[in-house]
């Protein structure tokens, strides 16, 4: 309870923006809520719900099969309000997950997310955004946005991040514009010998409008990260070219290109399995120093979609990422992707994908490593305000230096209140 506290202390003071390091393309913010779908300009909505959960197994390296079932209440609400300067968006979801004890118990769910923005004159306006929360054997995360996120760690079966950041916005003329910004990101994870990141972005763009439906645009950013046992540090420079243009009707694309400079140094320690005399396997490290510099080129791409009855979005890129605990600074290949398509005012099908893949750059005895999940989801409104859900879920850890790679099959189903008589999904 005193974690789940703090962290809605931490998260209502502080805010936040996006995970991998910003190539200052304008990616979509999408606060993803069913609510949203159903509802055109200010609401409220919250829920409360009790699932049912079934596991194929631990998701992560070092435990071996084990199918386990459990239970999840929680609840959360989504609202937006826009007033005569200013505009708020709020998401929020929190559940508390029981597992068997085969399962290594239980944990909390919790994700926060909160867009601000708000205009002081017809040249100057300010805007925040804030994610985090806490990922317990599950997928990054709830509502996620499409595109570079968080990137769980094999070996923890939780994951905490927070991310906050402001942006001032200056507009010279009605066809230019200059951003200047910073970002705060802060990574945790639960197994012993994890490598936290801390860090900070600052960035400064300069966004011209060629037509009503076309802006281009250029980002220069510096950013440092620090990890935790001062094990390593990182100075990251780029500079990239962006391009954002709106087409058809509800269509909105953006890409972003350029290269992104790394210099890391500190203590590399990745693990690996070791037998010892007696035969008994225990977990050793490869240690050794390193201080490189590295090139990396970057791009991301995007795409999304709001029209009646369809929402899609879906991103993609190579970049670079503070790691995952383990891997520290890494070069970071990613898709991802949500689409939900309501039938009628009852019910509603929905799923997300997302894919990312890492190669440390602080070491030369790195290796490939990749994850990826997959979800679907139906949801139907059984009597006012109340609905029955049904989810799929398949997560993969891939190969992990000596450990094999492992895929744990979930299936959730449950029931839901709601404030207003929508169905009820898990994104």
């Amino acid at each position: 309870m005193r974690r789940f506290l703090a962290l809605t202390f931490i998260l209502g003071c502080c805010l936040a923006s996006g995970q991998d390091v910003d190539t200052g393309g304008e990616a979509p913010n999408m606060i993803t809520s069913l609510a949203g779908q159903f509802f055109s300009g200010d609401f409220v909505n919250y829920n409360v719900f009790l699932n049912g959960i079934y596991d194929s197994r631990n998701q992560t390296l070092q435990t071996g099969n084990v199918n386990a079932g459990g239970i999840g209440v929680g609840g959360g609400v989504a609202l937006s309000k826009n007033f005569e300067r200013s505009t708020i968006s709020l998401n929020y979801r929190g559940e508390y997950r029981y597992y068997a004890s085969g399962f290594e118990g239980s944990g909390t769910n919790q994700y926060l997310s909160l867009l601000y923005s708000y205009r002081f004159s017809p040249r100057w306006s300010l805007s925040f955004d804030a994610t985090g929360g806490i990922i317990f054997y599950d997928s990054p995360y709830y509502n996620s946005v499409p595109g570079g996120g968080v990137v769980t760690n094999p070996f923890s079966r939780e994951t905490r991040f927070l991310q906050a950041g402001t942006f001032v916005t200056y507009q010279q003329t009605r066809r230019l514009s200059y951003v200047l910004g910073g970002n705060f990101i802060m990574n945790r994870y639960s197994f012993q010998g994890a490598i936290g990141s801390t860090g900070g972005i600052l960035s400064a763009s300069v966004v011209y409008k060629l037509t009503a439906r076309t802006t281009v645009g250029g980002t220069f950013s510096h950013n440092n990260f620090y990890y935790q046992n001062d094990v390593g540090t990182s100075l990251i420079d780029g500079g990239y070219v962006n391009v954002k243009h709106i087409f058809g009707r509800g269509w909105e694309a953006y890409v972003s290109g350029g290269a992104t400079r790394v210099h890391s140094q500190g203590v590399i320690r990745q693990p690996v399995e070791v037998v010892i005399p007696n035969g008994q396997t225990i977990i050793g490290y490869v240690v050794g120093p390193y201080d490189t510099i590295k090139f990396v080129p970057t791009v991301e791409g995007g795409l999304r979609h709001n029209f009646r009855r369809l929402s899609v979005g879906a991103s993609a890129g190579h970049g670079v990422n503070p790691g995952n605990g383990t891997y520290l600074t890494s070069s970071h290949t990613f898709f991802g992707g949500s689409v939900s398509h309501p039938l009628g005012r009852q019910a509603v099908i929905s799923g997300n994908v997302n894919y990312a893949r890492l190669n440390s750059i602080a070491s030369t005895i790195s290796r490939q490593y990749s994850q990826n999940f997959i979800n679907a989801g139906y949801s139907r409104v059984l009597m006012p305000h109340l609905s029955a859900h049904v989810t799929y879920t398949y997560s993969r850890y891939g190969n992990f230096f000596s450990y094999n790679g492992v895929v744990d099959n979930r299936l959730t189903f449950g029931i839901a209140y709601s404030s207003k008589s929508i169905p009820f999904t898990l994104f």
